[in-house]
């Protein structure tokens, strides 16, 4: 990329002097790349201006950030004149810089030669402000969970954390209440002066919001959030419940300004308002390991952008893409042919593949299973397709070079996760009754086409199992099965999902379970189970159905002196509209009583996000910092 004119400038708070934004000033002790690598050999530009003397080096901030000014060495307060970053037209527009060499992560069984670094402690006064917001501090993970419930709390997190947080690598942050443009600033250019590797940043809107409140002011309320994939200490950003996040976010660069990002969920209601912007985040970041994206809400064919970006990401080892759904105008000859386009898989093999919801390029699909055979790890697919046009598991690619993608070993045994809820081939049945007895799995998933895989599962190994659409019957034939053989069970999740009669299935309901989520139960059989559980370790209980009512609470709320501390109610909002106010958390008491939980323990989640909470749990832990 050749040399601006001129370099990129931005006005620093307590100087006159508009200071050089370039590649020769560091970001967190790494350089952004706003202007190619000159490789020390090309002097600055004679027309960028010189920097204040007085005024202090922009290092710590991101790219066009405003910067306190500081005395005596002494960090003072950001007055609320900060001035937001500079305008993105004033980005350099040359061509791209190359990515960023390739880095290789460590496996979770990797063991460091050296002793560990001592790590910091958070302050005295850090601490106190995460208790004051019933946060929790990981000091094994370094990692801070909290919920920010005003803007004053806010205004003391962020001062804090860039003062007494140091150490902090992992931040789990919500923001419950209404902020708006200059909370956003202020919460990248606070982020930016921390060490944080990976933050999760849950945003709190709500489905029902409508893009007319987009915006809170002149600038729209997720101001400058796109801004996150260029602070060089994060490795990951989790991006949670940023509904309308097109309409409220100001515009991207133009020019590929590569982030330093491994990993990027964007885990959030997607219109088709938020998809170009989307792209070009997503194409800003072509050293991910780790990217998951959805729910889309857009019925049929997504940016067709999408496609060519996903499959150019060469690093790419897990890769997620949550519900996508038919047009209703789309015909049933294109829904059922090949030629039906959707947001694809990537072209490279990869580790840990989830495929949720309809619309899936099948053909394309079962050509990236084919080149991961033989390192695949995590294998979650769970959408409707035709008999005649089963789901091959292939073993080997059918490029016009299948050398390239050679399979190394026995194609799927290092599978640990395995949710089938397809038509399978024959040949892939066959195939599954081999290799699932060698397997140790921590996670399956059947619905009424794979349930015969059961009996081929070592059920010791399990933590996690996901049961849909059984039948009575077939339900009573593995409790049968399982009683019979005398398994043993390590459970810690169980999801049953259209099974009327769950007590058919209380032998698994019955044992001391962490999370347990219940769909479309028949009311009756969901009395009788909640009557019945084990509280003891219950962290997440979760039910879906139209049914629920104020009597079947009551049963719940009568235990609740039976919960942890760490217990949670999750209530499922049905699609259809319920003559009823048990979906409004607001309506139960802050103190439970015998007929209503306590106001605390019971969150409101529309289906997709029910969902997605439960894949999220299920599945390996966040990669990024091992």
């Amino acid at each position: 990329m050749a040399a601006p004119s001129a370099a990129t400038t931005a006005t620093v708070p307590g100087s006159d002097h508009p200071q050089p934004v370039s590649s020769g000033h560091p970001v967190n002790k790494v350089p952004i790349l706003t202007s190619p690598p000159l490789h020390n050999k090309q002097p600055p530009s004679p027309l960028s201006p010189s920097p204040s003397p007085l005024s202090p080096s922009p290092s710590s901030a991101p790219s066009g950030a405003a910067v306190s000014p500081q005395t005596n060495n002494t960090q003072t307060q950001t007055k609320n004149t900060e001035k937001p970053l500079p305008a993105q037209q004033n980005r350099p527009t040359t061509p791209s810089p190359s990515p960023e060499p390739d880095v290789e992560f460590v496996d979770k069984a990797s063991t460091a030669t050296h002793s560990p670094p001592k790590k910091a402690i958070p302050s005295i006064s850090l601490r106190q402000l995460i208790k004051k917001c019933n946060g929790s501090y990981d000091e094994k993970a370094q990692k801070i969970a909290l919920t920010l419930s005003s803007p004053l709390d806010a205004k003391q997190f962020f001062q804090t954390i860039v003062n007494d947080g140091k150490g902090t690598k992992e931040l789990d942050l919500a923001l419950a209440y209404d902020f708006g443009a200059y909370d956003s600033m202020i919460l990248v250019n606070r982020v930016y002066k921390t060490d944080i590797a990976l933050l999760r940043l849950d945003l709190k809107g709500t489905w029902e919001e409508q893009p007319k409140q987009a915006k809170k002011g002149d600038k729209p309320k997720y101001y400058q959030i796109h801004t996150l994939l260029w602070n060089k200490s994060l490795k990951g950003l989790i991006l949670e419940n940023a509904t309308h996040f097109g309409e409220r976010t100001n515009l991207p660069p133009k020019n590929n300004i590569y982030s330093n990002l491994r990993l990027l969920h964007i885990l959030i209601k997607i219109e088709s308002s938020s998809e170009a912007q989307l792209c070009t985040l997503i194409g800003a970041c072509p050293n991910l390991n780790d990217l998951r994206v959805g729910n889309f809400q857009t019925p049929g064919e997504m940016h067709l952008k999408m496609e060519q970006i996903i499959g150019n990401l060469k690093k790419l080892k897990i890769l997620h893409i949550y519900n996508t759904a038919f047009s209703s105008t789309v015909s049933a000859e294109d829904k059922a042919c090949s030629r039906w386009k959707t947001i694809p898989q990537s072209d490279k093999p990869i580790k840990n593949i989830v495929r949720t919801g309809r619309s899936v390029n099948q053909p394309r699909l079962q050509e990236i299973l084919g080149r991961s055979a033989g390192i695949i790890e995590v294998l979650m697919l769970q959408y409707p397709n035709f008999p005649n046009r089963p789901l091959e598991l292939r073993t080997s690619a059918t490029t016009l070079n299948p050398s390239a993608h050679k399979i190394v070993g026995q194609p799927y045994a290092k599978l640990t996760h395995l949710d089938l809820q397809v038509i399978l081939s024959t040949e892939s049945q066959a195939r599954l009754r081999q290799t699932l007895p060698r397997l140790k799995l921590l996670h399956l998933g059947v619905n009424a086409n794979t349930k015969d895989l059961l009996q081929y599962v070592k059920f010791e190994t399990l933590e996690s199992i996901s049961l849909t659409d059984l039948s009575e019957a077939d339900a009573n034939h593995f409790r049968s099965e399982s009683l019979e053989d005398g398994a043993f069970w390590n459970l810690k999740t169980i999801r049953l999902r259209n099974i009327h009669n769950i007590q058919a299935l209380k032998f698994l309901l019955s044992l001391p379970m962490r999370r347990i989520f219940l769909s479309e139960p028949k009311l009756e059989c969901l009395r009788e189970t909640l009557a019945d559980l084990d509280f003891s370790e219950l962290e997440v209980l979760s039910i879906l159905t139209s049914e629920y009512d104020w009597s079947t609470e009551a049963i719940l709320a009568r235990q609740a002196e039976k919960f942890n501390n760490r217990m949670k109610v999750e209530l499922g909002r049905p699609a259809r509209e319920v003559n009823s106010d048990i979906y409004d958390e607001n309506v139960r008491p802050l103190v439970g009583t015998k007929q209503k939980l306590a106001r605390g323990l019971v969150e409101i989640l529309p289906v997709y996000l029910q969902h997605e909470r439960y894949i999220q749990a299920i599945l390996p832990d966040y990669s990024v910092l091992k």
